[in-house]
């Protein structure tokens, strides 16, 4: 569990973006989170970065809500399904991108962005969670899987509270952008490889 004390620190309070950084040490690990609110985006960004150390641990991020009572629906990319609460059976959840608690009155929901992580599971109704990271307890046999995921990590993921449904909110295409943001340059000016104008189909 990554709890107790933490520094924070204001990195920009400007009109357009606001951003706070809280950072943690457990044991050897240490764990620097930047949130952000941004003009443009629905709900709160955060980029986290892991100096992972723990051997024989596996790191989750949990996020709990008191009011989820209904199933939570996970994009997979194609599509989405709807899972209740881990079972034997069916535990972790391969989703692409994103996942969604969602009140039983259907009235409002909380979705979860993700970027490149893959796992996720739902250990109470109140509790949705995304695999970051797994340093295997090992034997004689896989020696080199005990250093597996040590190191320094960067983590994108973020929140969006919302009303209505997660279809309504258009969550799939939020994911996707967040997933795969715009990205801006300036270049020096200059005719370009394709001239003023190119015939790609005839």
């Amino acid at each position: 569990l990554v709890s107790g004390p933490a520094r924070t620190e204001v990195e920009n309070a400007g009109p357009w973006l606001q951003r706070l950084r809280v950072e943690r040490a457990v044991g050897r690990s240490r764990f620097v989170d930047h949130l952000e609110l941004a003009h443009g985006f629905p709900g709160l960004r955060v980029r986290s970065e892991v100096d992972w150390q723990a051997r024989g641990r596996l790191l989750k991020l949990a996020v709990s809500t008191a009011w989820a009572d209904a199933d939570a629906t996970y994009g997979l990319g194609w599509g989405a399904i709807e899972r209740g609460v881990n079972s034997e059976q069916s535990y972790e959840v391969p989703a692409q991108q994103w996942a969604h608690l969602r009140s039983n009155s259907g009235e409002f929901g909380l979705g979860l962005l993700a970027q490149d992580k893959y796992g996720w599971d739902r250990p109470a109704r109140s509790t949705l969670r995304m695999t970051w990271l797994h340093t295997p307890s090992v034997g004689r046999r896989f020696r080199f899987q005990g250093r597996q995921d040590l190191g320094k990590h960067e983590i994108r993921w973020a929140l969006v509270p919302h009303s209505g449904t997660w279809n309504e909110l258009a969550l799939p295409e939020i994911a996707e952008r967040f997933e795969n943001p715009l990205l801006a340059m300036a270049v020096e000016r200059h005719a370009g490889r394709l001239g003023r104008s190119h015939r790609w189909l005839e």
